[in-house]
């Protein structure tokens, strides 16, 4: 009983960790910043 808990305990960490780090990757806010990091780079070089 104690090993299928840690173990269900365990499967529940990974998954919410899982799903966080999906959802910080495929969110639109992250992917604007992105976009605008390398907007940002490509003026300065285009500057200089």
């Amino acid at each position: 009983m104690l090993k299928n808990t840690r173990k269900a305990a365990i499967f529940a960490i990974v998954s919410i960790c899982l799903s966080i780090l999906i959802i910080y990757l495929f969110t639109p806010d992250s992917v604007l910043c992105r976009l605008d990091l390398e907007r940002a780079q490509t003026v300065r070089h285009k500057n200089q």
